[in-house]
Order: C-alpha cells, then structure tokens, then sequence
C-alpha cells in the first residue's frame, strides 16, 4: 500500500481516509509492532475505496 496514513493514539490505531476519520481498531492498550499486521489488514478490508486523484 502506498500512500495510506494511519493514525496511533494509545490502544487505538486508525486508516486516515481524506480529511475525515475512517475505520478504527482499538486493542485497550499499547501496540506491539507485530501486532499492528493483521489490525491494519483489517483496516483497509473495512474502508471505504480510495477517492480517484487527478481525474481518474
């Protein structure tokens, strides 16, 4: 994936879609980084498709 931006809070990591919040996962504490595989693959399964750039 290129391009995504993800946003971390605590226990919370979350897809930035635009300028609005997209999906979140919340674990209920910190994130260890082999944790954040599958919880970023979730992510992007629940998003919303990507807006097309520079009319596509």
């Amino acid at each position: 994936m290129t391009g995504a931006v993800f946003e971390v809070a605590g226990g919370e990591v979350s897809l930035a879609d635009g300028w609005r919040h997209g999906p979140a996962v919340t674990k209920g504490g910190r994130w260890e980084p082999e944790e954040l595989t599958d919880a970023i693959a979730d992510l992007i399964a629940r998003s919303e498709p990507p807006t097309p750039v520079y009319g596509a």
